[in-house]
């Protein structure tokens, strides 16, 4: 049970790591090679359809923690397992600050928003190597 657990908590983290790196991607290809308008008229869809998967990885990253945590029992909560959880915890903050960047962009053209997450995207990614990181390290 705990190796099945276990297997769907790395996936979610590799879908929600997976996400950052392609959404940074993404933004640079289209900063480079598209104008403007094209990239008013592209980006929103295929960044929404990207987070949506993120969110389905973030979904499985948390069930599957909460229950692996309930089949450890107390041997779950060492220093790097706290640290793991710091790290998820920034993670979905950084999440949800995007999210309200992102309105603003899309809905009152907000460009020092769109500003404000080119200088903080690469944290996202960094977040979800050093939870991939941790979490080796506390269910090793």
């Amino acid at each position: 049970m705990f190796d099945t657990l276990l297997f769907l908590h790395f996936f979610g983290i590799s879908i929600g790591a997976g996400t950052g790196i392609y959404m940074l991607a993404l933004s640079r290809h289209a900063a480079r090679n598209l104008d403007q308008a094209e990239a008013r008229t592209l980006m929103p869809g295929v960044t929404n359809t990207i987070s949506g998967v993120g969110k389905l990885g973030l979904l499985v990253l948390i069930v599957s923690g909460i229950s692996m945590t309930v089949v450890m029992g107390k041997s779950a909560w060492s220093g790097m397992f706290l640290t793991k959880l710091i790290l998820v915890a920034l993670l979905v903050v950084f999440l949800l600050a995007m999210r309200q960047l992102v309105r603003r962009v899309q809905v009152k053209g907000d460009m020092s928003a769109a500003q404000l997450m080119k200088r903080i995207a690469l944290l996202g990614p960094a977040l979800g190597i050093l939870i991939i990181f941790t979490a080796v390290l506390a269910f090793h």
